[in-house]
């Protein structure tokens, strides 16, 4: 199990999540909506559940309807581990993200891990960059895209995917920015 609370952390946007299930379409297994905004709670319209939004933070226009706008520092939400989408196959993960500044340090977009031995972590970077880490076999395994691929004040569209037999490959508004194959 991933640990007591697992810190699902938003930067300015709409994820998705779905999990390759096998013989069938994927299927979103999280999918947060803000619509209508909110000031405690945010709807996963894919697991229905709402959750916890934490820190600093404001509702603003967004590329498809309402958007977070985290201070940068203290805002996160935040799922139990017990609640988190059980992902055992290959998956992928989405945002929106418009970035007012680059980050100092990566700045995560969805997280949900333990440690460096189980679980996923898709972050935009301090060079413009995206990446996404995750535990492959018991061995942490790092993906990250050119840099300057991310830019200034504008929605951008991030993305990852993961195959347990082709790798993780990155995406910047639907062009390959990174690989890594496993």
């Amino acid at each position: 199990m991933i640990s007591a609370t697992t810190n699902v952390v938003f930067f300015l946007a709409m994820v998705c999540l779905s999990a390759c299930l096998l013989a069938e379409a994927p299927q979103p297994v999280l999918h947060y909506s803000f619509d209508p905004p909110t000031e405690e709670t945010v709807r996963d319209v894919a697991g229905k559940i709402d959750d916890k939004v934490e820190g600093n933070f404001k509702s603003m226009p967004g590329p498809v309807g309402a958007a977070l706008k985290p201070d940068g520092y203290t805002t996160r939400i935040v799922r139990s581990a017990e609640q988190a989408p059980a992902l055992k196959a290959g998956f992928s993960v989405e945002a929106w993200v418009a970035q007012a500044a680059y980050p100092w340090n990566w700045c995560p977009v969805l997280s949900q891990r333990d440690g460096e031995e189980k679980g996923y972590y898709f972050a935009v970077g301090p060079r413009g960059d995206v990446a996404l880490e995750l535990a492959v076999d018991g061995e942490w395994r790092r993906c990250v895209s050119q840099p300057d691929v991310v830019p200034l004040r504008e929605w951008t569209h991030v993305a990852a995917t993961y195959d347990p037999a082709q790798g993780a490959v990155l995406y910047v508004n639907g062009k390959q920015t990174g690989r890594l194959e496993i």
